[in-house]
C-alpha cells in the first residue's frame, strides 16, 4: 500500500513535524520519517523542548558540559540545547532541501517570547502592523492552497474581497492614528 503522506507531495503539500527530541534524532526516528514518510520540515518551541529535556537523559551530557564550562544561565543552557537539536534536524533535512531546490527542508524554532519589545517598538505601534502581517500571511497561504485545488477562480474572488477588507482595515487604523495624533497636538 502506498504511503499516503508521500502522496500529499503530488498535491503540493509539505508534511512537517511539530516535535523534536534529541533521542528521537539520535535513534534514527527523525531520519526514518524523512525517508519513509516524506517529512519535509520540522518546527519546535520552548514547550516541546521542555518536555524533551525533562523526560529521559538525552540532554544530561550537554547540560553537564555547559555547567562545567561555567554556564549558569538557564536561558543560555536552554538555547544551546535547542540550537544543537535544530542544527541536527537541519542536517538531517539537508537532502530534502537540496532535492526541492530550497523550497522546503527547513527546521524552525519559535522565537522566545522574552524578545518581545526588544526592538523598542511600543505595543500600540506594533499591534496594527502585527494584524496587517497576519492578514497578509493568511491571505497568501489561502491563495496558495486554492491555487493547488480545483477552485482557483473562487480563491481569486475571495482574495479580491479580502484585499478590499484589508485595505479598509488599514484605512481605519490610519484614520484612528491620525485622529489620536491630532487630539494629542491640541
Amino acid at each position: 500500500m502506498p504511503n499516503r503522506l508521500h502522496a500529499l507531495e503530488a498535491y503540493g503539500q509539505a508534511v512537517w513535524l511539530d516535535f523534536l527530541d534529541r533521542s528521537f534524532l539520535a535513534e534514527g526516528g527523525f531520519a526514518r520519517l524523512i525517508e519513509d514518510d516524506g517529512l519535509t520540515g520540522v518546527t519546535s518551541n520552548p514547550s516541546i523542548f521542555e518536555k524533551a529535556i525533562g523526560h529521559g537523559h538525552a540532554y544530561d551530557e550537554q547540560i553537564a558540559a555547559l555547567v562545567r564550562h561555567g554556564e549558569s544561565s538557564v536561558t543560555r543552557i536552554y538555547e544551546q540545547l535547542a540550537i544543537t537539536d535544530i542544527q541536527a534536524a537541519a542536517d538531517a533535512l539537508r537532502p530534502v532541501y537540496d532535492r526541492l531546490n530550497g523550497a522546503d527542508g527547513f527546521a524552525s524554532i519559535e522565537v522566545s517570547p522574552f524578545l518581545a519589545g526588544s526592538s523598542g517598538l511600543r505595543f500600540r505601534a506594533f499591534l496594527p502592523w502585527s494584524l496587517l502581517g497576519t492578514l497578509v500571511w493568511a491571505s497568501a497561504f489561502t491563495l496558495v492552497g486554492y491555487a493547488f485545488s480545483e477552485s482557483f477562480s473562487q480563491a481569486t474572488g475571495a482574495l479580491t474581497h479580502g484585499a478590499f477588507a484589508l485595505a479598509l482595515v488599514a484605512a481605519v487604523l490610519l484614520a484612528v492614528r491620525a485622529h489620536r495624533r491630532a487630539a494629542h497636538s491640541n
